[in-house]
């Protein structure tokens, strides 16, 4: 106290030093700030594998993220389920939530085991926050009743994004909230897409002001992005409770229009074997351009618009893409998606009739 007050008043009393004095801390300090914060940044993400010990998917490796802006409860997870998805962009209905599913029981598989304050809650305790309507899509609820044999609690939060033109940014707005099912001291799960990580992040805090004594919370990404996880870790160092980020196959970087998350990204986070396979579906090019997922609630929700605007940019590239292999990818995407187009279009039929 005394050294600060002896600095103020030697401030006060050297009236014409006071503003070079002050600007130059000021410059320092926001130098520190700033070098503290590139050094950071400009560290390499390194991703160590987990040897599992009670996991029965041997065919799905599971990376811990080593690195000061994810903290130490970021992972990916490389599970086959979730690639199909994020490497055919055709990929809608019962097949579609079939591989959500799947992916989604790896998932819980995975935090049973990592997240001390899963594996020791009780069923009560336990409860899906589902933002609408993507999320449902996930299938988490589903999974949980495969994986543990009883029912899950669910709560439930309109979210839509919009697009801010004045201020150039994404902004959630948040139109539906149910907590009724919320328990006391939860232990929270929520399945979802994060881009830029703003919708979770609005979810998070409503959640958080209705249940301050949450014992943690575990988020599922099958398309999610390192801005997103960074987000995470943030609000985690704030509200001092554990958040475990799992995110499938990839840490996307998130393109300039906000939304589509691409394998060739420059800030996408993924081991050199994930690459090499999204390269191989997509071809350079299109890991390039293409968002991994799409859009995930229009895929899911209207199957029949998402296919026929994956149709529509197929014919668009067909027309201005010359490279041979990519123009071979484009065509078996298009044939696959005019097959699934056919069988949606198709009428309603009983597969259990004789």
């Amino acid at each position: 106290m005394n050294q600060n007050t002896k600095e103020f008043t030697n401030n006060k009393n050297n009236k014409n030093n006071k503003n070079n004095k002050n600007n130059k801390n000021n410059k320092n300090n926001k130098n520190n700030k700033n070098n503290k914060n590139n050094k950071n940044n400009n560290k390499k993400i390194i991703l160590k594998q987990i040897n599992e010990k009670n996991s029965s998917s041997s065919n799905s490796p599971l990376f811990k993220t080593h690195h000061p802006t994810l903290g130490d409860h970021t992972y990916i997870i490389e599970n086959p389920d979730a690639f199909e998805i994020l490497t055919k962009p055709y990929l809608v209905g019962a097949d579609l939530g079939f591989a959500a599913q799947k992916s989604s029981q790896d998932f819980l598989r995975k935090a049973f085991e990592i997240c001390p304050e899963f594996s020791q809650g009780t069923f009560t305790q336990v409860a899906e926050v589902v933002p609408l309507a993507g999320a449902l899509y996930y299938r988490v609820r589903d999974a949980f009743r495969e994986v543990f044999h009883h029912s899950l609690r669910q709560c439930f939060v309109g979210a839509k994004r919009k697009y801010n033109p004045k201020l150039k940014k994404w902004e959630t707005a948040l139109s539906y909230l149910n907590f009724e099912a919320l328990p006391k001291n939860p232990i929270i799960l929520i399945g979802d897409t994060i881009a830029t990580g703003g919708t979770i992040i609005e979810i998070l805090k409503i959640l958080l002001s209705r249940a301050p004594d949450t014992r943690a919370i575990l988020v599922y990404s099958i398309a999610g992005s390192k801005i997103g996880a960074q987000k995470l870790h943030k609000l985690e160092k704030e509200i001092g409770i554990p958040i475990y980020s799992f995110f499938s196959n990839a840490l996307f970087g998130v393109a300039k229009n906000g939304t589509d998350m691409t394998w060739l990204h420059p800030d996408t986070i993924c081991t050199n074997a994930q690459r090499i396979s999204a390269i191989q579906k997509y071809g350079k090019k299109l890991a390039s351009e293409w968002c991994s997922v799409w859009d995930w609630g229009e895929r899911a929700k209207d199957p029949e618009t998402h296919l026929s605007m994956v149709l529509k940019r197929i014919e668009k590239d067909v027309n201005q893409i010359e490279e041979k292999e990519t123009q071979e990818i484009l065509l078996e995407f298009k044939e696959k998606a005019k097959t699934y187009l056919k069988k949606r279009r198709a009428k309603l039929k009983n597969n259990q009739e004789n």
